[in-house]
């Protein structure tokens, strides 16, 4: 993405997850390739130190990890079979709906009731 883009970008959506898939050579430039396309990636790299899968920098009000897999999948990678794997990606989907929910929440002030109280 330009640094244009970027700097558009609410920092407090913006988070930075590895993503444990078996990805090596064709099926790892493919997806990079997918990801980099993707509205909402910031950054698609493998991940450092040898480990399999993907280190990923994203905005979780245009995309969430659940829809990076969806992209991946139609781009023809398999997901994980592994159960700590499939836990920890649905982890991170959930880490990335509360970052995107508590980015839109209006918090009340003291002096201002939040909506709805004081109704019976």
């Amino acid at each position: 993405m330009t640094e244009g883009n970027e700097s558009r970008i609410d920092r407090e959506t913006v988070v930075t997850r590895d993503f444990p898939l078996e990805l090596e050579g064709e099926a790892l430039d493919a997806a990079l390739a997918v990801l980099r396309d993707t509205a909402g990636v910031l950054k698609a790299a493998p991940r450092d130190g040898g480990r399999r899968g993907l280190h990923l920098v994203y905005d979780t009000r245009r995309i969430t990890a659940s829809g990076i897999l969806s992209r991946l999948e139609a781009a023809g990678v398999a997901p994980p079979q592994r159960r700590l794997a499939r836990w920890r990606l649905s982890l991170i989907d959930m880490l990335d709906g509360n970052v995107r929910d508590n980015a839109s929440h209006r918090a009340a002030c003291c002096s201002r009731p939040p909506p709805g109280a004081g109704r019976r």
